[in-house]
């Protein structure tokens, strides 16, 4: 007979398989009713014991329901929530770990639930976006106040790039709790008069937030500090009264609002216990600080431990602890003690796999990346799947991989994108599908607009010589209309469109058709957005060039990948809207 093996379960199994070095089981042994800050360099196990924390707690006696764990980011979170619930295996009211954003979202649907409140629902960043962009619009209808800052022109706030600088310093004042009234101090203190120019939009950005319509909605800035305010000012919902102990994870993610949530829950009698390496914040964006575990865990006014995860860091390539000891050595401390002790502080790389250039331009800079990617694809044999360039920001992505792609290196951007309407393939599928929606009165600037669409398939030229076969037409009728005049009656009347000849003529026959056919199911009942996106791009000639185009090395080729990405990207999105409001219409 085949041996059979059977792996022991329960909590007690699973402590003993962990194994734990000296520093973590300082950590896993913490006394109950203590608070604790825990430095450790990457790969020094920090998850480690905080898994073995919680599962000791759980061991002792411990709730489900008593423990909050916290993790900085959604990835994080739910890999940290199976991690736990596959070494407890047991059951519990709710995950076992989540991100803050997460936990007071629970905490407003109890409430909600409790008062028979409609359930709280969280505004997405692009209707953050959008509602930006409409109160900038306004504005610019408006005659400019005379104090109005110079050089915020009307070009300027036009752009992209003003709305998203605009919503950041939103999202700062938000999360800081920062007023319009404070804002324009600060503006008249720091001399900065576009922070005052910028109060007028952040106070229309909260007079929205109160509308009617957004009654129990939340931005992600003020989610946490609503709960916050809700849990000073009313009683505690049992998902929030019931905490013993919170470990976070990450620690030094912890933005302003966070770290306010964060004293609320420890103020009855909650213990923190934080993790965290404050050389490894990134999310300076929303506010978030590396001196934000160690103020923390001191304006609690208790005493807490501090721990130093010291353990041997070997599972990383000797190379890259080098590196990463030196590039730490130039890190200002932020109070975090003695961490980086453990990488070494004298040491150095021992092969040359890691190379280090410096570069005086940026397009010498591009050139050698370029031709050191060509290099390993064409003689070490490295497939272009297995290469990856890392930079710091979206924008400097962008940059390089035009450039890349211009010097025939393959390139595609992962990560997130911008805004659907902002995306050139996505931007336009959505000008057509609110012409269908809407239906306008016809005007030669619409349907000139109409034309130039990428989802019709015409360029200037054919477009020009469509105009002149109608033109022609008409004089051989004895008529004597101009070609805009018999624009507007092509789109009134497509049967016009049977004596356009040529693949223009085809084409402008195909998009009329498609036009009335979505139009047609935008006023159906019941259409979701959806099935009036997916009508207008699976018969579109783009559906059909971009595929193609995409399977090539170039510029073109980036192009036709970024736009067959945000058009799967906006039917991903429109799936989830249809699904989470079935009874909301494609115009919605």
């Amino acid at each position: 007979m085949v041996d059979a093996f059977f792996r022991k379960h329960g909590l007690g199994a699973v402590l003993e398989t962990l194994s734990l070095s000296a520093s973590q089981r300082k950590v896993a042994d913490l006394p109950v009713g203590v608070n604790a800050l825990v430095y450790g360099v990457p790969a020094s196990g920090k998850t480690t014991a905080l898994k073995a924390l919680i599962l000791g707690r759980l061991r002792s006696g411990f709730k489900p329901e008593e423990l909050l764990v916290l993790a900085a980011t959604r990835e994080s979170a739910t890999k940290l929530r199976d991690e736990l619930a596959l070494e407890y295996q047991g059951s519990t009211p709710g995950p076992l770990a989540r991100t803050l954003a997460s936990f007071a979202f629970n905490i407003l649907r109890e409430r909600s639930l409790a008062l028979g409140l409609n359930p709280p629902e969280l505004i997405t960043g692009s209707e953050q976006d959008q509602i930006i962009s409409e109160l900038i619009s306004q504005f610019l209808e408006t005659e400019t106040p005379s104090d109005w800052p110079k050089s915020l022109k009307r070009q300027v706030m036009e752009l992209r790039g003003f709305r998203t600088e605009l919503r950041d310093l939103i999202t700062v004042c938000l999360e800081r709790g920062v007023t319009t009234e404070r804002l324009i101090e600060l503006a008249s203190e720091h001399d900065r008069p576009v922070w005052h120019a910028a109060a007028h939009f952040y106070q229309g950005y909260l007079t929205r937030l109160r509308e009617p319509a957004n009654a129990n909605r939340h931005d992600p800035s003020t989610l946490l500090t609503f709960v916050v305010q809700e849990l000073q000012e009313k009683a505690w919902p049992k998902v929030a009264a019931d905490l013993k102990l919170i470990v976070v994870d990450d620690a030094q993610e912890l933005t302003p609002a966070a770290m306010s949530l964060l004293k609320v829950l420890a103020s009855q009698g909650a213990n923190l216990v934080l993790l965290g390496d404050p050389d490894s914040t990134t999310m300076g964006f929303r506010a978030a600080s590396p001196v934000a575990m160690k103020e923390l865990i001191s304006d609690l006014g208790s005493d807490y431990q501090e721990l130093l995860l010291t353990d041997d860091i070997s599972v990383r390539h000797p190379d890259l602890t080098a590196i990463l000891a030196g590039t730490s050595s130039k890190i200002s401390v932020e109070r975090a003690g003695t961490h980086r002790t453990v990488l070494g502080a004298s040491a150095k790389p021992v092969t040359n796999r890691i190379e280090a250039k410096v570069f005086d331009t940026e397009t010498s800079e591009l050139t050698w990346l370029a031709h050191r990617l060509r290099d390993l694809h064409l003689n070490h044999g490295v497939a272009w799947k297995d290469m990856a360039v890392v930079a710091r920001s979206r924008t400097v992505l962008n940059k390089w991989a035009s450039a890349l792609a211009s010097q025939a290196v393959p390139t595609m951007i992962h990560g997130s994108q911008t805004s659907f309407k902002d995306e050139f393939a996505t931007g336009y599928l959505l000008k057509l599908a609110q012409y269908c929606i809407e239906r306008p009165e016809p005007t030669r600037e619409l349907l000139m607009e109409l034309l130039h669409n990428p989802f019709v398939g015409l360029d200037s030229l054919s477009i020009r010589r469509m105009r002149r076969r109608l033109r022609q037409l008409e004089i051989d009728a004895g008529g004597d209309r101009t070609s805009d005049q018999l624009l507007i009656e092509l789109f009134e009347k497509p049967a016009i469109a049977k004596d356009l000849y040529g693949e223009e003529g085809k084409r402008v026959r195909l998009f009329l058709k498609v036009l009335d056919k979505a139009t047609e199911i935008s006023q159906a009942a019941g259409t979701t957005s959806e099935e009036l996106l997916w009508v207008l791009w699976n018969n579109s000639p783009a559906k059909s060039d971009w595929e193609r185009q995409s399977k090539n090395v170039g510029e073109v080729a980036l192009q036709a990948g970024r736009n067959l990405d945000s058009i799967v990207a906006l039917f991903a999105a429109a799936n989830r809207f249809a699904e989470r409001h079935p009874e909301v219409d494609a115009g919605e």
